[in-house]
């Protein structure tokens, strides 16, 4: 797919059938966020957990349903969840996290699987040293950013964006 085509159709899924992604598809998707910049080039303070185990999935959605006082699935029934971890918590590094993740989404467009961001579910487990410990996120390494990886019947399709939605100025 050309890169404007990735753009116009990129949206966050939030349904899936309960496939996984193929290995080779989700190489690809790594290898995505390995292709992002990590600001002043520190790549050691970026930590990628994948989960595919589904009693670890569901603790982390029944935390986040807790957290958030919900009882709607705040994973969409994902098989896969791809947490983004930094070392520091401040802008430098969250921002290195959402281009991991965001570079991930991109990807998983561009070969048309199912992903959508996942926020809450990635505050929740960052509040939680417990899963942070049984997900074997390393010391001193906080969850950032998400995305949900999975087989779903919807379709990446061309999305209207709207010129000037964002405000801009010149100096």
């Amino acid at each position: 797919m050309e890169f404007n085509e990735v753009l116009k159709k990129r949206r966050c899924i939030r349904s899936y059938t309960g496939e996984l992604v193929s290995e080779e598809e989700e190489k690809k998707i790594l290898a995505a966020a390995e292709s992002s910049p990590a600001s002043m080039g520190e790549y050691d303070a970026v930590h990628i957990t994948v989960i595919k185990n589904k009693d670890m999935l569901e603790k982390i959605e029944k935390f986040s349903q807790e957290l958030f006082h919900t009882d709607r699935s705040l994973l969409y029934n994902a098989p896969e969840l791809i947490i983004v971890s930094v070392k520091a918590d401040d802008n430098p590094n969250h921002s290195n996290a959402a281009i991991v993740a965001h570079n991930m989404l991109l990807e998983a467009v561009n070969m048309g699987v199912g992903a959508c961001y996942i926020w809450g579910c990635t505050i929740a487990v960052s509040h939680n040293p417990e899963l942070i410990k049984a997900l074997n996120i390393p010391d001193g390494f906080i969850p950032a950013a998400g995305i949900s990886l999975g087989i779903s019947n919807e379709i990446y399709e061309d999305r209207e964006i709207p010129e000037g939605r964002i405000a801009v100025n010149y100096i």
